[in-house]
């Protein structure tokens, strides 16, 4: 059930700062002719944390690698489960080790293959995402694009409010609440947001960028915390971390 909560309020987040630009398609910068050649390995760890934030349960940690390749059409993602285990200690390994998920451009949907590469499933995008446990998020960002992101915060936000610290600041209200998202002025990508509800905290995402080998810049880390509705004050910690990334693309 947290998990399901942790997704819902990741893609809250990314749907707050409008990256419908990040998406990881061949729509995403044009045609698919430029869309990046991309690999890393994608670690997944999850807990639950008290008020002053000491772990009350650590969830089993999830590994895979995800692949981008130029297929005719489009972009193909194919994303690997990693076999091992599923906590430091301990004999419980991952049941989906060897297990690949392919989402192809297309009429192709989704296929599921076991670790002998057997097809088990083909399955819709609701389907895909509930196997893979959250769905796969590794995306690039091109410097020349830094003109569209300024001007797709601006159609969703308006214009910023200010700065924390260098950080621009945008705000968008609605009956729902009030989402804050922190953005460097550089780049124009998202550093922080926050969600508010209620007057309380009910979700904060920080994400972290490095340089590809190829120029581009890679979501290599984000870190949410989702505030538990029954008032304890627990909050559900999800942490997402990309290594060993390799990409052709120039900035």
């Amino acid at each position: 059930m947290h998990g399901t909560r942790q997704s819902k309020g990741w893609r809250m987040a990314l749907a707050a700062v409008g990256l419908a630009w990040a998406r990881g398609s061949a729509a995403q910068e044009g045609a698919p002719a430029v869309s990046p050649m991309y690999s890393a390995e994608v670690v997944v760890e999850e807990s639950i944390v008290d008020a002053r934030g000491a772990v009350l349960e650590a969830r089993p940690t999830t590994r895979y690698r995800v692949v981008r390749r130029q297929v005719d059409g489009g972009v193909e993602t194919e994303m690997t489960f990693v076999a091992g285990r599923m906590f430091d200690k301990g004999p419980l390994r991952d049941p989906r080790g060897g297990m690949r998920i392919v989402r192809s451009p297309g009429s192709a949907g989704t296929q599921v293959y076991d670790e002998s590469g057997a097809l088990v499933a083909s399955l819709d995008d609701t389907a895909a995402a509930a196997v893979a446990g959250e769905r796969e998020t590794g995306v690039v960002f091109a410097d020349r694009d830094v003109s569209r992101r300024a001007a797709a915060l601006a159609r969703r936000h308006g214009q910023a409010r200010g700065r924390v610290g260098r950080r621009l600041r945008y705000v968008l209200a609605d009956r729902d609440g009030d989402t804050e998202t922190l953005v460097e002025p550089d780049t124009m990508l998202p550093a922080e947001i926050n969600v508010m509800k209620g007057g309380a905290l009910a979700l904060r995402t920080t994400f972290g960028y490095a340089r590809m080998p190829g120029g581009r810049w890679y979501l290599a880390s984000a870190r949410s915390e989702t505030a538990l509705t029954d008032g304890s004050g627990r909050r559900f910690v999800s942490k997402r971390t990309q290594i060993n990334v390799t990409g052709t693309e120039g900035r």
